[in-house]
């Protein structure tokens, strides 16, 4: 029995979601998200083990049908052992054990893609802020050569001068750290779909942005209105529902042949009550992960405008402060002061795009079956 029990009391999702590059695949010069998706899925490994263990699962059914139908015809249930064989035990957990190797399958396919779709946002965003950077570094460079020219004429001081200079090299800095982000974001995306660490493409994808006018279809509904149904398709509710159906019918046979004060008719109680208790959290946990997916997708969604509005007045605030120092208006460490606003509105605005774009992914992979 420790054998039939070893196999399903405890279910633990582990997943190593790392394809395995094809010589012979062709490296692409373009990627769109389907097609990353579609990517990863061809060079993972790990499906086709997946697979196989599906196929596994179908023989081991047919090996446990065989022998409950062989012993129900052949032997009487005079012990434990057999009481579970004949009332069908085996032949319960073999089809459970197939069911989870099917869900298994599913859900690996579903945290590939949200790995994908992670990836790929954090290589996009990781772009979108070199450029950015690069915008930035000019910005910083005019601002010193308006100040040095101020300086070489007698009318900004050499503090100004100085200050100036370094806020070049901090944008400088930022620069060149934008495109190290970028090649490690590059590397991490080329792991996951398969491909060599090196290989360059175009993301034809960006990032995706919700107007204070739009609304995604998905986030429309309250998460109440779907849970029932998402909660039916979990791999540990399945898993956990699988394990108490499995405890209860060993404890019903347990009875026939035993007494209530023995060993293993305690042992079969208390594995009811714990295999309750494991499908009670099993679903709190998967309601408690569905209702943050939710409300994480609704706060970046919420803040994404503000956050673009808030970038663009920045920009424009740099911009007129630059113009007022030209003109005489201002000094240069409100200049200065004002770019940084500028810069730390600009970061917010991008982190907050990549945060809805990966909570919007998740909220759908917790949610769609």
């Amino acid at each position: 029995m420790k054998k039939l029990f070893s196999l399903l009391v405890v279910f633990v999702i582990s997943f190593t979601i790392i394809p395995t590059c094809n010589a012979a695949t062709e490296l692409p010069t373009s990627l769109t998200m389907t097609e990353a998706i579609r990517l990863a899925t061809k060079n993972s490994n790990q499906l086709a083990i997946y697979k196989k263990e599906i196929e596994t699962n179908k023989v081991n059914v047919q090996e446990t049908d065989y022998t409950y139908k062989d012993t129900r015809s052949n032997f009487r249930p005079t012990n434990l052992q057999l009481g579970l064989i004949i009332d069908g035990y085996g032949v319960k957990q073999a089809e459970l054990g197939l069911t989870i190797a099917e869900m298994t399958l599913d859900n690996y396919v579903s945290q590939l893609e949200l790995k994908v779709k992670t990836d790929y946002y954090n290589l996009k965003s990781a772009m979108d802020k070199q450029e950015k950077t690069g915008i930035n570094y000019s910005y910083a460079n005019e601002n010193l050569w308006i100040v040095h020219n101020k300086w070489l004429a007698g009318t900004a001081t050499l503090m100004e001068d100085l200050q100036a200079t370094l806020a070049k090299s901090r944008a400088k800095v930022e620069r060149n750290a934008a495109a190290r982000d970028i090649d490690y974001a590059r590397k991490t995306l080329n792991v996951t779909l398969g491909l060599p660490m090196t290989t360059t493409y175009e993301l034809v994808d960006s990032l995706p942005f919700v107007s204070e006018t739009e609304f995604p279809d998905i986030l429309v509904s309250s998460p109440d209105n779907i849970i029932d149904s998402a909660l039916k398709n979990k791999l540990e509710i399945v898993s956990a529902k699988g394990n108490l159906e499995l405890s209860e019918l060993n404890f019903t046979v347990t009875q026939k042949y035993t007494q209530s004060h023995t060993f293993k008719y305690q042992q079969a109680e208390i594995a009811v009550q714990t295999a309750e208790e494991k499908l009670k959290l099993a679903e709190q946990n998967a309601q408690l992960a569905i209702y943050k997916a939710y409300n994480d997708a609704m706060n970046s969604l919420e803040s994404m405008q503000i956050a673009k509005s808030s970038a663009e007045l920045a920009e424009q605030s740099y911009l007129m402060a630059l113009t007022q120092y030209d003109a005489g208006l201002t000094v240069n460490s409100e200049v200065i002061n004002v770019f940084s606003s500028f810069k730390d509105a600009q970061i917010s605005f991008e982190q907050i795009k990549l945060s809805y774009a990966i909570n919007i992914a998740n909220y759908e992979a917790l949610t769609t079956w």
